[in-house]
């Protein structure tokens, strides 16, 4: 009697257990169905991974259970701290029982200098700016970076991990030589200007000095005039008192003309 009564515990016990087991199960079975799958993968390892700004992990995820709705995924970019090189970021939208994959790419900004700056950057003849210019690392990116006078340059950016090229661009003999002949023309040319500037310095200063003295004379030659009481002086200082005059007068005409050709040739003989 006492064993029979312990069998039927023990199976009641066991029936519990079951009950409970399945009851378990099927909770975990109906949560997981309510649930998104999320895979995340890159070329790099140990990247951190954000969802709605919270840290989930690090590279490679894989099967994280995520809540249905909207979410925002960033992966930090391996290239981290760089205000240049931007995270990989994503949204989506997660539905109950579905798996999300996702490869995180990343596209790095690459800074093309060169010396002397101002090349101009060509992308499939396409001019895309000028050095120094950051440009988007991707696949199979070829730029062209040129500037009048030197050899051009071909860049494939695809195929780096450089982040930043310096092109010291090299001129060419033919521009040279040009420009040696062009440097030489201009210095000739501030040179004969430089002697005219003397010169324009030398006439203005001989008609300011003309017009002082004939000024000077003038007034004399009136001051007599005024004086005399004998009318034959009288007409031959007043005439000589305006024929003074008419040269101080025409004196600082070419006192103005040396005044404005000095200014020229002093703006023009500048290197």
């Amino acid at each position: 009697m006492i064993r029979m009564n312990c069998k039927i515990v023990m199976i009641g016990i066991l029936f519990f257990a079951s009950f409970v087991f399945q009851s378990a199960n099927a909770s975990m079975i109906a949560a997981k169905d309510s649930m998104s799958v999320l895979h995340v993968t890159s070329a790099y390892d140990s990247l951190v991974v954000y969802l709605d700004g919270k840290i989930i992990g690090k590279t490679p995820l894989d099967s994280l259970p995520v809540e249905t709705g909207s979410h925002e995924l960033v992966v930090r970019s391996p290239y981290w701290p760089s205000w240049t090189q931007s995270n990989y970021t994503t949204s989506f939208f997660a539905a109950a029982g579905k798996a999300y994959r996702f490869t995180a790419k990343f596209s790095r900004n690459v800074l093309i200098n060169s010396i002397p700056y101002g090349a101009e950057i060509f992308e499939n003849d396409k001019l895309i700016g000028t050095t120094p210019l950051y440009v988007f690392q991707k696949e199979n990116r070829q730029i062209r970076v040129e500037k009048e006078g030197y050899d051009s340059f071909t860049l494939d950016l695809g195929r780096s991990d450089k982040l930043s090229y310096v092109l010291r661009l090299i001129p060419k003999k033919e521009w040279l030589l040009e420009n040696k002949i062009r440097a030489e023309k201009k210095k000739s040319k501030i040179t004969q200007r430089r002697r005219l500037l003397a010169a324009s310095i030398g006439f203005a200063a001989a008609a300011g000095l003309s017009t002082i003295h004939f000024r000077s004379r003038g007034n004399e030659e009136f001051a007599a005039y005024q004086k005399t009481a004998i009318p034959s002086q009288m007409d031959r200082y007043f005439e000589r008192a305006q024929y003074n005059d008419r040269l101080a007068s025409a004196s600082y005409a070419l006192f103005e003309l040396g005044f404005v050709m000095t200014g020229y040739f002093f703006l023009t003989s500048r290197p």
